[in-house]
């Protein structure tokens, strides 16, 4: 019999979680435009594996990694589950990281790539006020608020973020899929609109 085995790319590069940490150790943190940027390329990738029937189930800061030219990467499809309700994980247990998971997924309910949607605007809160939206004792506490408890403002934590950036975090981060954007190039497009980012900005250039 022959050995199986699976080919990666290595990339030469900090994840966005430590990236966002190393700024932060220096009082300072990404610009709007940079946040954009990265959006920008996330939402291709997501949107991607969405039209191939894929939902990701486990985004967060430590699984987008930034190479050395500064390109976005998503990595970590571990836990990937296909939209037709094909899983590519060992167990049938609750998947996913408590602090960036969807209320569906909280609940343990059946998911659509609007889930993912969910978490890039936990992602985007972090990044623009420095915490998750939601924190607690216990992994289950932290599911519970997503499920139940309403979305502090950012700009309560952050008042010098642009109110048009905060309506684009809270229409992400509504508890019904429905009221959500509806695609992951969709949420990109309106945080690009609400930042002013000019469509020939690339990743490449300097925040």
């Amino acid at each position: 019999a022959g050995i199986y085995f699976m080919v990666m790319q290595f990339i030469n590069g900090p994840s966005l979680k430590d990236e966002f940490k190393a700024l932060r150790q220096q009082g300072r943190g990404f610009s709007l435009k940079a946040i954009s940027r990265i959006f920008l390329a996330l939402g291709s990738a997501i949107d991607y594996a969405h039209r191939h029937r894929m939902v990701h189930r486990d985004l967060k800061p430590g699984n987008i990694m930034i190479n050395e030219n500064g390109q976005v990467l998503l990595t970590d499809f571990g836990i990937t589950r296909l939209l037709d309700g094909t899983r590519y994980t060992a167990t049938g247990a609750m998947l996913g990281t408590p602090a960036y998971m969807s209320p569906e997924q909280s609940r343990g309910a059946k998911v659509d790539g609007r889930s993912d949607i969910y978490t890039l605007g936990v992602i985007l809160y972090e990044l623009v006020t420095g915490k998750v939206p939601f924190e607690a004792p216990t992994p289950v506490g932290v599911l519970m608020q997503h499920v139940g408890q309403p979305l502090p403002p950012p700009r309560l934590i952050n008042a010098t973020l642009p109110r048009p950036v905060e309506d684009v975090i809270v229409k992400a981060l509504q508890k019904s899929p429905d009221d959500r954007y509806q695609s992951a190039g969709e949420l990109a497009q309106a945080l690009r609109d609400a930042v002013g980012l000019q469509p020939g900005d690339t990743l490449n250039k300097n925040p």
